[in-house]
């Protein structure tokens, strides 16, 4: 068992785990594949019980560490058919729930976690957080999104297509490239 897989399961109950690093749902597919065994983990949120009562949240989230990096990298999926209105609100309020100063009892950043991170040679996420909308249509980011979620350290994509497949070093570059 990976490090990385052993440190998340200390926050998810092992029916969170996405099977085969893959979510899917309305009528979408979201991916990760990854040579690198033990460089990402798949959590399908909508499986996912300990997630604080009445507060919205994304589909998935994946955590993945890039080749050669000493941080890891956070990606949030909302995986839409229809109704896209809210998914940027969907990412966001996720963010929120796992941020440092959450007051919610999902406690990512538990001196448990750092010190496990830590005895991987990882720094944390250090805000390398992407948020991906997997949809049917074109969603056009607003520069108030955009800056909403930026100041909530996340960055967001839009991706039209049913099934998407990508791997760790891809995310990466969408990380990079989303301003």
């Amino acid at each position: 068992m990976s490090k990385l897989l052993e440190t998340m399961q200390t926050v998810f109950p092992q029916e969170c785990f996405a099977a085969g690093l893959s979510i899917s749902g309305r009528g979408r597919r979201f991916s990760v594949q990854s040579n690198l065994p033990g460089k990402a983990v798949g959590i399908d949120l909508d499986r996912c019980e300990p997630w604080p009562q009445g507060k919205k949240r994304c589909d998935g989230l994946f955590v993945c560490i890039p080749p050669a990096s000493k941080s890891f990298l956070i990606v949030l999926v909302e995986l839409k058919g229809s109704g896209k209105q809210d998914a940027f609100d969907q990412l966001l309020a996720t963010t929120k729930i796992l941020c440092r100063k959450s007051t919610e009892r999902l406690k990512p950043h538990s001196s448990s976690i750092v010190q496990s991170f830590q005895s991987c040679q990882l720094r944390g996420h250090e805000k390398n957080v992407l948020g991906i909308v997997v949809t049917k249509e074109s969603l056009p980011i607003k520069p108030l999104e955009k800056k909403k979620a930026r100041k909530q350290g996340l960055r967001l994509k839009s991706v039209t297509k049913k099934t998407l497949v990508t791997n760790v070093s891809q995310l990466t570059d969408w990380f990079n490239s989303t301003i």
